[in-house]
């Protein structure tokens, strides 16, 4: 038995399989379909009068642009950007390593720099205490933040380096 599939014309948008021509509504289109592609309406759409298999949907927060082929994110930029925002923290709050693993990942040079810091007597108590005896240094503390501002690095390298260092093994 022939499978039928209408369409809307204007997006390409598959409406309904259907076993027989049942004609079609205004701005509708009608075209056969393989039986072996009953579930047509889930997986295609037709652009330029043949079936074209919807590209893998990258999330539930996209709808498809019929008109481009493509899934749009359908979620504000403010949305997007306080997504990205909560799991960059998420992230940065797991980052941990010992100082060991940071200065090895640092190397001498920075090192020395950073007992330079350390040594300097207008470096505050709290940061001086920090460099000198934490038995862990954590991404998302702020002392961490202030002390990678103070060697110059920007927050992505800062977030390099702790994904390097926790990777040392020592």
């Amino acid at each position: 038995m022939p499978l039928f599939a209408a369409y809307d014309i204007a997006t390409g948008q598959i409406l309904r399989l259907c076993s027989n021509d049942l004609g079609t509504a205004e701005g509708q289109g009608f075209m056969p379909v393989k039986p072996d592609m009953v579930e047509t309406d889930a997986t295609h759409y037709v652009r330029g009068g043949a079936m074209v298999e919807y590209p893998v949907q990258p999330s539930e927060e996209t709808t498809f642009d019929y008109e481009t082929g493509t899934w749009l994110d359908k979620r504000s930029e403010t949305d997007i950007a306080q997504e990205a925002a909560a799991l960059l923290s998420a992230t940065r709050a797991k980052m941990r390593c010992s100082p060991l693993q940071g200065r090895l990942t640092l190397g001498a040079e920075i090192c020395a720099r950073l007992d330079a810091f350390a040594a300097d007597p207008e470096t505050s108590w709290a940061m001086r205490e920090t460099i000198l005896n934490a038995s862990e240094w954590q991404r998302g503390s702020q002392t961490m933040d202030e002390l990678a501002y103070a060697l110059g690095f920007t927050p992505a390298q800062t977030d390099a380096l702790f994904t390097i260092a926790m990777a040392v093994k020592v």
